[in-house]
C-alpha cells in the first residue's frame, strides 16, 4: 500500500529513521537523545566524585600505613575489572583508556590527602 504522492508508507521506507516517531523530527530527536546524555553524565559526575572521595581516603591510609601510592599491580587489577564488567558498545581498548585516566586522577588525589583528615565515608552515593 501506497502512501498518497506514491511513496511507500514511513514504517516501511528503507530511509526511515527508527529512532522517529509519527511527528518526531531530526530536531526532536536530536534534543531527546542529548537529554539522556547529559542526564548520564550528571550520574557520572556524582559517582566520579564518590570514586575521589575514597581515593582521598585511600591516600591517607596508605600515608598513615606507610604504603606508596603508585601501585602498579592494584591498577592492572582495577583496569582488569572494569575490562570484565564490560558488555559493549565501547571496546576494551576505550574502556582501558578511560579507566586509565580515571586511575591516574585519583592517583593524583591520593597523593595530595592528608593523613590526619577525617574520613569522607559518610557521603556515599548509591546511585548505579
Amino acid at each position: 500500500m501506497s502512501a498518497p504522492g506514491g511513496a511507500p508508507p514511513a514504517a516501511t521506507r528503507v530511509d526511515a529513521d527508527p529512532l522517529a516517531e509519527a511527528g518526531d523530527t531530526a530536531e526532536g530527536n536530536l534534543a531527546r537523545l542529548r537529554r539522556n546524555i547529559d542526564a548520564v553524565d550528571e550520574v557520572l559526575v556524582k559517582l566520579f566524585n564518590q570514586r575521589a572521595k575514597w581515593a582521598l581516603e585511600i591516600g591517607r591510609v596508605k600515608k598513615r600505613a606507610g604504603l606508596p601510592i603508585y601501585q602498579p599491580h592494584r591498577e592492572a587489577e582495577v583496569v582488569a575489572h572494569v575490562l570484565g564488567a564490560n558488555r559493549g558498545p565501547l571496546d576494551h581498548s576505550a574502556v582501558k583508556r578511560l579507566f586509565e585516566r580515571v586511575i591516574d586522577e585519583n592517583r593524583q588525589l591520593e597523593r595530595i590527602a592528608e593523613p590526619g583528615d577525617a574520613p569522607a565515608a559518610a557521603d556515599e552515593v548509591r546511585e548505579p
